[in-house]
């Protein structure tokens, strides 16, 4: 009666050992799947880092402006700050200070393309040129919102007497040729119609040339349209 006691007791040992051991295999062969899934997070975690690492080391934009579809052209501080021209900057007050001391009141940035923003610049006497696209293979027309004035007082034209002009070139094809002083004052916007024929791969090469002395003209935007509806 011992030796059978004894020999149920250490079955149950044998079997409580055994099903220790099976319980451990188990608990690891779970942890497979969940090892399994940290390594791949850390390893996808690491390749992004270093894609990261190495697109920081590209240049931002490898496509010039001329390369990419622009439409519209807003000349002020952000501007010039990319293209080196930010002494040619002007804002309201400077050109309003320049028209009051002419006896000229200046005409506010028209609110066109949401593009307002009262900051202009000033059209070197060397000329200033940029680069719009053609939104259609057919005749477009080119809006530029130039800064403009009236007189304070009709029977004085005396600070404006001189005329002065502002030929619009488009690829090298003259579009316009507008005047001012005198009795004459723009309007704004000035619209050209573009034919076809003058564009090039749907780009506009704009080049703005003033009158060799003494002219003042300054631009706050420019802009492409299919239609002459402004």
């Amino acid at each position: 009666m011992y030796i059978l006691r004894m020999m149920f007791s250490n079955g149950l040992k044998e079997t409580g050992m055994k099903n220790t051991a099976l319980i451990f295999i188990r608990s690891r062969i779970m942890l497979v799947p969940k090892l399994f899934l940290i390594v791949s997070v850390c390893f996808s975690f690491l390749v992004f880092l270093v894609s990261c690492q190495d697109l920081s080391s590209l240049p931002k934009s490898s496509v010039s402006s001329e390369e990419r579809n622009i439409y519209e052209h807003n000349f002020g501080r952000e501007n010039a700050s990319q293209q080196n021209t930010m002494e040619w900057v002007v804002d309201f007050r400077d050109l309003q200070s320049w028209g009051r001391s002419r006896g000229l009141i200046l005409l506010p940035d028209l609110p066109l393309k949401n593009l307002q923003d009262f900051e202009a610049q000033l059209i070197p006497p060397y000329g200033y040129s940029f680069t719009l696209s053609a939104p259609r293979k057919s005749d477009v027309f080119l809006y530029l919102d130039i800064a403009v004035y009236k007189p304070q007082n009709k029977k004085n034209f005396t600070a404006v007497r001189k005329m002065v002009w502002l030929e619009v070139l488009v690829n090298g094809n003259q579009v316009g040729l507008v005047y001012q002083g005198g009795n004459s004052f723009l309007s704004s916007p000035l619209r050209f119609k573009i034919p076809r024929t003058y564009l090039l791969s749907q780009k506009m090469k704009i080049k703005l040339l003033p009158s060799p002395v003494n002219s003042h003209f300054a631009i706050w935007d420019s802009f492409v349209g299919p239609s002459a509806e402004l």
